[in-house]
């Protein structure tokens, strides 16, 4: 463990406001190593702090969407022998309208069973009736009734991209 509690909260704070892990071990004077465990260190504190307080919320609208990235590299480059969370990563996320609190995401694929796993553990924060608006992803369909049941009012909001002026 990290004997010096204040260049630890200097490391995190430097994290925060964006720096590399290799210009924080340069204004720490910590190893990149060192500053690597204590970033996990305070992803697991900071989840548990999430779990914790995000219950029993009551927000009237909230929008769901996913946003990709990756881990280690792009699809096209994962081999056979690469582990599940190498790749192509999916973040979905909840995000109430009017607070922009965000009570719930899941990194994972998208998959039928991240969707579901994602549309529960939001369920289980929630303590009111909400509106959900969702993109076209067709897992949602199935997926919000099962976990909301008549809970939540549900639409997919789908873009269509183009010219559809009402002139034509």
């Amino acid at each position: 463990m990290i004997s010096q509690p204040d260049k630890a909260a200097m490391a995190i704070q430097c994290l925060i406001e964006g720096c590399s892990i290799r210009s924080t071990e340069r204004l720490t004077g910590l190893n990149r190593n060192t500053i690597m465990r204590l970033l996990i260190l305070a992803g697991y504190r900071s989840a548990v702090i999430l779990d914790a307080m995000m219950r029993d919320l009551h927000p009237r609208f909230l929008q769901i969407d996913e946003i990709w990235t990756y881990c280690g590299k792009k699809q096209r480059h994962v081999r056979k022998e690469d582990g599940p969370e190498v790749g192509d990563q999916w973040v979905f996320v909840a995000i109430d309208e009017e607070t922009k609190l965000l009570p719930a995401f899941h990194v994972g694929k998208r998959y039928r069973k991240d969707t579901r796993e994602f549309l529960w553990n939001l369920y289980a924060r929630l303590n009111s009736r909400v509106q959900i608006t969702t993109d076209g992803l067709i897992h949602y369909s199935s997926a919000v009734p099962d976990a909301f049941g008549l809970d939540a009012d549900f639409a997919q909001l789908i873009k269509m991209f183009g010219d559809y002026s009402a002139d034509t």
